[in-house]
């Protein structure tokens, strides 16, 4: 799952919602969360 952020004033509740969608995930699911933000300093992330 992803979340984009448009509006780099609001990084916070960008964190915020990946929190919650983290939660969510594991909450309604039973799955496992790892958060991973891409930018110009993390351009890839390794799926497992």
């Amino acid at each position: 799952m992803c979340i984009e952020l448009i509006d780099e004033k609001r990084l916070k509740a960008f964190e915020n919602a990946l929190k919650d969608l983290a939660k969510t995930v594991q909450d309604n699911l039973g799955g496992k969360c790892k958060i991973s933000i891409l930018d110009i300093n993390n351009k890839e992330v390794l799926i497992k």
